[in-house]
C-alpha cells in the first residue's frame, strides 16, 4: 500500500467562532488529495469564569488536535491568531507546527487553489455536514478587477472548517514539507459527486 503525505490545516479560536482543523493527504506520485478529518471545537460565548478555566479549555481543545495530527503524522500549519500558544503547545507534543500569515492576498490564494482542486475533482471529501455547508456558502466577491473570498458567519459558524481546509490544500501546492504516513484502513465513505455544486 502506497505511503500516504498529510498535512493539517488549522483556524484556531478559542473564544467566539469554532476552532477549525482540516487534515489532508495525498498518495506518493499522486496528485489527488483526499480529506482524512474535518472538526470544529465550539467555543462558549460567555466569558470564563478566570484564566485558570481559559487555560483548561484550551488545553483540552488542543489535546484533541493534537492527538488527531498525531494519528495522521501530520505536518501542521496554523494562521497567526493565538499563534505562540498554539505552536508551543503543539510542538511539545512532538508535532511540526508552521504558522502562515493570512493576509487578504494569501486567503484569496489558499480558496483560489481550492477552488482549482475542486473544479478539476482532485479533491475528495467524506460526508461531513458542517464542512460541506460551510463550502457551499462560500462566495466571492468581485471589486476593481480583483476578486476576493467571503466565508459568511452563520449561526454558529464562521466558516472555520472551511478556512482550515483551504489552508491545507493550498500547503501542498508549493511546500512539499510533509511527513509520510500509511493511511487509516476503512473510513467514512468519499463525497464524489456533487463537489461543483460547492464551487464559490
Amino acid at each position: 500500500m502506497s505511503k500516504m503525505t498529510w498535512i493539517a490545516g488549522l483556524d484556531p479560536a478559542f473564544s467566539g467562532d469554532p476552532f477549525g482543523l482540516a487534515i489532508v493527504g495525498r498518495r506518493r506520485g499522486e496528485r489527488r488529495l483526499v480529506l482524512g478529518v474535518a472538526r470544529a471545537w465550539k467555543t462558549s460565548r460567555r466569558k470564563p469564569g478566570g484564566f485558570e478555566e481559559q487555560r483548561a479549555f484550551e488545553d483540552s481543545v488542543l489535546d484533541e488536535v493534537a492527538e488527531l495530527c498525531k494519528r495522521y503524522n501530520a505536518h501542521v500549519y496554523t494562521d497567526q491568531y493565538a499563534a505562540p500558544a498554539v505552536v508551543e503547545r503543539l510542538s511539545r507534543a512532538g508535532l511540526w507546527v508552521e504558522t502562515v500569515a493570512m493576509t487578504a492576498q494569501s486567503k484569496t490564494a489558499a480558496f483560489g487553489e481550492l477552488r482549482a482542486r475542486l473544479l478539476a475533482g482532485e479533491l475528495e471529501l467524506y460526508d461531513e455536514p458542517g464542512l460541506l455547508g460551510e463550502l457551499r456558502r462560500l462566495r466571492t466577491k468581485y471589486t476593481a478587477g480583483s476578486a476576493t473570498v467571503v466565508n459568511p458567519r452563520v449561526g454558529g459558524s464562521h466558516g472555520d472548517m472551511a478556512q482550515a481546509l483551504a489552508l491545507a490544500v493550498w500547503q501542498f501546492a508549493g511546500t512539499g514539507a510533509a511527513s509520510e504516513a500509511m493511511p487509516r484502513a476503512g473510513g467514512p465513505p468519499m463525497v464524489t459527486e456533487g463537489i461543483c455544486e460547492m464551487v464559490f
